[in-house]
């Protein structure tokens, strides 16, 4: 039980935890940084101020050099940081600008620091301190203990590269050693989840020539290890989970050539999607087109290619390699992997998409509901919930439709215009924008589209869902609406366009002949009020009983339309009369069934 010291620190703590927002569109690092409205413009900045528990909210954007940031990023322990409209929107890219870094350090940190829903690109990384010293991780470097939960996130087109000497000199310089393309993990135990990890490389230092009057042997060049991820150290003892490893490579060196001696060997290279440590538990993963590509021998005599293992993944046990799916991987040797585990599915295409999409085309997909519930996350990368059996890779579920909107309409009721619409289902919809334009009565042309309002969705869901939205602010006139459907990811599609009109106010009563006319079963019933006041519209049978009640409210002057449902009156002749005030009206329609 907690003594009442522990439990005032505690909630001290809480307290002291402080939101950050972060917009490289609006903000600026002179803000406070506190509200959206006030946001820094670079995560270096928000990351320079936030501390242990505080969250900072990244907005959809592009964060680059020529932005601001100052790469690598150094991850602060316990601060969750969140790409909140997803991976696809927010883009962390650390090219250009001179040599290219790595994206992140993760140094130190505990189990609640987070980094999701970003993409994760651009890093590159090289160590040129010595002859033949390792350079490792490309995108991300884990060390310090850290326990730093990556999830959500699209790791894709970061480089580790080993120390290149092709050059004329004297001695002898193997190429560089790499390790990590897109992540290393040196130690620590990081947990690593629904994220896609592509098209990531490790590629080996080329090795020392010797041409152009020196005379000697060409040099090996450098091996290369863990395209994707390398996390084969006995301190690195990860959790990487419903991932999808796509098209990453580790490429051995080049040897280097010799103009009269022996040719340098070529690299070796080594796991092209991952390297894990001896605990590392790899479950639930997808590995497809990965490669190992060993080093080509450089010119000369008596030279010999690197050798190529494990085309997709290495590992030191097997015991904790199971349910994940092997598709088109490839090396010289071992192109899925040398040690695998339980459960795993050999040989199978997941049925992607596309080679750039990675959900499944397919519920025939045989990853589809084929993992196990252990260690696995609640949501995919999209969101979706995982359900009782959990899918093999980063998505759960077949590529999501986008939303299905079955309905839209108008109607100007006086001097308002009421916009409803509604969908079938729907999957990541962030919401509506309502857009109006007006249409000029001289010369019938229309005008700019312009944004009106913004309606939340309801994300993904099933379930029938009604929206409305009353453009109060429109003036007599006609006018063109319609809705921009935007799903979490930044994506957007526009509805049709409905049209509606705002009248002359009208300079007398009128009540209009409904129509259809005979119908069955509903009709429509417009009038005309040329002042304010309490309106009334019912509906009597030939006996003078009230059978409906259509409108019964104060309305402004103008010109209205309602609908009668007659579906459960029998067929017969029916009054309906329009009272407002002094003037009362009535007219006779026929029911036909």
């Amino acid at each position: 039980m907690y003594s009442i010291a522990v439990l005032l620190v505690i909630s001290l703590s809480i307290a002291d935890a402080t939101t950050y927002y972060v917009n490289a569109g609006t903000g600026s690092d002179s803000n406070t940084g506190t509200a959206s409205g006030t946001a820094f413009k670079t995560i270096t900045h928000a990351l320079g101020v936030a501390a242990n528990t505080d969250i900072i909210n990244v907005a959809a954007g592009t964060y680059s050099k020529s932005l601001g940031e100052i790469f690598p990023l150094n991850m602060v322990s316990g601060v969750t940081l969140s790409g909140t409209s997803g991976a696809l929107a927010t883009i962390i890219n650390a090219n250009g600008g001179g040599d290219s870094t790595r994206v992140f350090n993760c140094i130190g940190n505990s189990a609640s620091t987070i980094i999701q829903g970003f993409t994760i690109t651009g890093g590159y990384s090289v160590n040129y301190s010595t002859a033949g010293a390792t350079a490792r991780g490309g995108g991300m470097f884990i060390d310090g203990g850290s326990q730093t939960v990556i999830q959500n996130n699209i790791i894709t087109g970061n480089t580790v590269r080993g120390y290149d000497f092709h050059q004329a000199g004297a001695g002898a310089l193997n190429g560089g050693t790499c390790q990590g393309g897109g992540i290393f993990i040196l130690s620590g135990t990081p947990t690593i989840r629904n994220n896609v990890i592509s098209n990531n490389i490790a590629i080996g230092g080329g090795g020392q020539d010797y041409r152009g009057g020196f005379s000697d042997n060409g040099s090996a060049g450098g091996n290369a290890e863990g395209g994707g991820i390398h996390g084969g150290f006995g301190g690195a003892t990860a959790t990487i989970i419903n991932n999808t490893f796509y098209g990453n490579q580790a490429i051995g060196g080049h040897g280097g050539s010799s103009n009269s001696l022996n040719a340098g060997h070529g690299g070796n290279s080594l796991s092209g999607a991952l390297l894990a440590g001896s605990n590392t538990i790899v479950t639930n993963n997808i590995f497809s087109n990965n490669s190992a590509v060993e080093g080509q021998t450089g010119g000369g005599l008596n030279g010999s290619n690197g050798t190529a293992t494990d085309g997709a993944m290495t590992s030191f046990t097997a015991g904790n390699l199971s349910y994940n799916l092997f598709f088109n991987n490839s090396a010289t040797t071992n192109p899925d992997g040398g040690t695998l585990g339980s459960n795993n599915i050999m040989g199978s295409d997941p049925l992607f998409v596309s080679a750039s999409d990675y959900h499944f085309s397919s519920t025939s997909s045989p990853a589809y509901h084929a993992g196990t519930t252990s260690g696995a996350p609640a949501g995919d990368l999209d969101g979706t919930s995982r359900g009782g059996t959990p899918s093999i890779g980063a998505f759960q579920g077949i590529d999501p439709l986008p939303v299905e909107l079955i309905s839209i309409g108008v109607n100007a009721k006086g001097n308002t215009i009421e916009l409803g619409w509604k969908t079938a289902s729907e999957v990541n919809n962030y919401g509506f924008e309502v857009e109006r334009k007006s249409m000029s009565s001289e010369q019938q042309t229309m005008n700019t589209w312009g944004k009106i309002a913004f309606v939340e969705g309801h994300g993904t869901t099933n379930a029938p869902q009604n929206y409305s939205f009353t453009d109060a602010a429109a003036r007599i006139g006609k006018y063109s609406y319609r809705l921009k459907q935007i799903d979490r990811d930044g994506t957007f599609i526009y509805s049709r366009s409905v049209e509606a009109q705002i009248g002359v106010a009208p300079s007398s009563f009128v009540l209009s002949q409904n129509y259809p006319n005979p119908f069955n079963p509903s009709t429509t019933i417009e009038y005309s009020l040329a002042a304010s006041g309490r309106v009334s519209l019912r509906v009597y049978d030939v006996l003078g009983r009230e059978v409906k009640t259509l409108v019964n409210e104060r309305q402004e002057s103008g010109t209205y339309s309602v609908r009668l449902d007659g579906s459960t009156l029998p067929s017969g002749i029916y009054y309906y009369s329009l009272n407002a005030g002094a003037p009362i009206a009535t007219k006779k329609m026929l029911l036909l069934k």
